[in-house]
C-alpha cells in the first residue's frame, strides 16, 4: 500500500471521528464540566442541591436587599475558605464561601460571606453578612 493510500484511509477515519464527535457532543442538553478540584466539587454541590434559609439568613438577605434567586451566581462566584470551614470529623459540614457582591444601594462591592451547612443531600444556607460591617438586621 502506498503513501496515497494510507493518507486516504487516514483521513476517512479523521472524517468520521469529527462526525461521531460532533453530533455525540450535539445531543448534549447541558455541558459537560469536569469538577476535579475540591472547591469546585463543594460549589456543584451547594448548586446542584436545594438550598434551604435558616431565619438569621433571610433576615439578613432581605435586610441587603439580595435576590435569593441569584444564589446559585454568587456561589459560582465565590472562593471556599478551607481554613474557615469544618468539614473532617464534622456532621454536619460547614463551608464558608467568601464573594465580592455587589450593593445596589451604594453601587459598589463588598467582599461577603455565605456559611453553609451541608448533611447528606440537604444544604443549609445558615448565615451571610459583610466582612467588616457593623449593620444588625
Amino acid at each position: 500500500m502506498n503513501f496515497f493510500n494510507r493518507f486516504y484511509f487516514f483521513l476517512i477515519g479523521v472524517f468520521l471521528g469529527c462526525v461521531l464527535l460532533f453530533f455525540s457532543f450535539n445531543i448534549r442538553d447541558k455541558p459537560l464540566s469536569f469538577n476535579y478540584f475540591p472547591e469546585s466539587r463543594i460549589k456543584q454541590h451547594l448548586i446542584k442541591n436545594k438550598v434551604l434559609f435558616s431565619n438569621k439568613a433571610l433576615c439578613k438577605i432581605n435586610c441587603y436587599h439580595l435576590d435569593t434567586l441569584l444564589l446559585s451566581k454568587y456561589i459560582e462566584n465565590s472562593a471556599v475558605d478551607f481554613q474557615k470551614s469544618k468539614i473532617r470529623g464534622h456532621n454536619p459540614k460547614t463551608y464558608y464561601l467568601s464573594v465580592d457582591l455587589p450593593i445596589q444601594k451604594y453601587n459598589f462591592t463588598k467582599k461577603s460571606y455565605m456559611l453553609f451547612e451541608t448533611s447528606n443531600d440537604m444544604v443549609t444556607l445558615i448565615d451571610y453578612a459583610h466582612t467588616a460591617d457593623n449593620k444588625t438586621c
